[in-house]
């Protein structure tokens, strides 16, 4: 008998041969917000981080300084088709957005009154388009969905020129022995800031959410790293921020706590019969320079030796100024290597008087965000000490980028945004352990 003909042959359901309708199609389709946030990040970063070691740009043009420029106006064209294809486009607080404004545009000044407009208005018209690109992705997404995206692509980056990186570590000079980038050419200190926030945002989940495979191996991964950088603040700033997680993340699992014990032990152990400790602190150069931060106190003097009576002290002299020229060295300019003395030479007194007031906000209102603080503090307090003997808090750079959208988030008008995202039915704005479990999963 043709088995076509028989009624229940007929009503049995033949093999499907189509595709799984929970396959990667449909997961890439659930997630395309997200991944577009990323890829929008991946423009931002793009554009900010170092293409060449040892350049610093003060003004002029060339093939890299268009190239990235043409970067950041696409990332920002993205970032509006983000914002604009939303279904909800929430309000946000534009503080922090006037203040940074306010900073740019007294810099601005400083460098009109010093005669070198041009490029002090590209380096702010850098800024401004960083600035809108991060609030139109903030504005067309949770806030969850931001920070995690930006960890994310930080990470993607920093694993990647870390990889191309490891056959190009220098064995002479000053930087030798440390890890920096390939492809980009970043310097150990920068491609450790880029890897250091990913790792935190990962250990705020591990104190939230306990200890879980991945999260666990992408900290030690990206620890790793970080500790071939030789970057001292970045490792510093690990230790501090996991402390910081532990003591905000409330009621902490017990495998956790056990987990942080043995490996401060096994930490603690490896220092002391190793010669690691001091190769990482003195790296060979004497105690006298690791006292300077090596060397840094040379330049921050000659920040604060420059002349009180003229316009320069209060407007600065623009975001173009990197260096600065030092006496009784062998060297004749040294570069900053802190933001706040690189404020106070670029957008002077008044400028500096404003990034603080920028920057103690923010963390004052990340401790009283009882939903953020558990994520956004160890982030935050780690910025803010790197800031002191790092540049970046205003400058195009990722540490601006990240700073900026969690004061955007947390300063006032908080309640138009949690509204808004609750109307488009997402989970709270800072939730950790979603914000910490996306960077993991990229």
């Amino acid at each position: 008998m043709n088995p076509v003909v028989d009624g229940r042959a007929r009503s049995r359901p033949l093999p499907s041969t189509s595709p799984n309708p929970t396959g990667i199609t449909q997961i890439l389709f659930r997630h395309r917000r997200d991944i577009a946030a990323f890829c929008i990040w991946l423009l931002v970063l793009a554009s900010v981080v170092s293409w060449r070691r040892g350049v610093l740009y003060s003004g002029g043009l060339d093939s890299t300084v268009v190239l990235k420029a043409v970067i950041a106006v696409v990332a920002l064209a993205a970032a509006f088709l983000f914002w604009r294809t939303s279904a909800v486009r929430r309000p946000l607080s534009l503080l922090p957005a006037v203040i940074v404004g306010l900073i740019v545009v007294i810099s601005v000044v400083g460098a009109f009154t010093l005669g070198a407009v041009v490029p002090n208005a590209v380096l702010a018209v850098r800024i401004v388009i960083l600035g809108a690109t991060a609030l139109l992705v903030l504005a067309g997404a949770s806030t969850e969905t931001a920070v995690a995206t930006l960890l994310a692509a930080m990470a993607a980056v920093g694993l990647f020129a870390a990889v191309t990186g490891i056959g190009s570590i220098r064995h002479t000079g000053t930087q030798a022995g440390r890890l920096g980038g390939g492809i980009p050419a970043l310097e150990p200190n920068e491609l450790a800031s880029l890897l250091l926030p990913p790792a935190i945002g990962l250990l705020a989940l591990l104190m939230r959410r306990g200890l879980r495979l991945w999260p666990v191996l992408g900290v030690v991964v990206l620890a790793v790293l970080i500790g071939f950088t030789g970057s001292r603040t970045a490792l510093a700033m690990l230790l501090i921020g996991a402390l910081v997680a532990l003591f905000v993340s409330g009621r902490v699992k017990r495998v956790v706590v056990i987990g942080v014990v043995v490996g401060l032990a096994a930490l603690v152990a490896l220092l002391s019969v190793t010669p690691l400790l001091s190769a990482l602190v003195l790296r060979g150069e004497g105690i006298s320079r690791l006292l300077s931060l090596n060397s840094r106190t040379i330049a921050w003097n000659a920040v604060l030796a420059l002349p009180k009576d003229e316009a320069s002290w209060w407007l600065g002299h623009g975001l173009s100024m990197k260096s600065i020229h030092v006496t009784h060295q062998y060297w004749a300019t040294q570069v900053f290597d802190s933001s706040w003395f690189s404020s106070l030479a670029q957008d002077g007194v008044l400028g500096t008087v404003l990034l603080a007031v920028f920057a103690i906000g923010t963390l004052v209102l990340v401790v009283r965000s009882r939903p953020a603080r558990p994520w956004a503090l160890p982030l935050v307090v780690t910025l803010l000490i790197r800031s002191v003997v790092e540049n970046g808090l205003i400058d195009s750079s990722a540490t601006f980028v990240l700073f900026f959208i969690i004061a955007t988030a947390v300063w006032p008008g908080r309640r138009a945004q949690r509204s808004a995202d609750s109307a488009r039915g997402m989970q709270p704005i800072d939730s950790v352990p979603s914000t910490a479990q996306a960077v993991s999963a990229r």
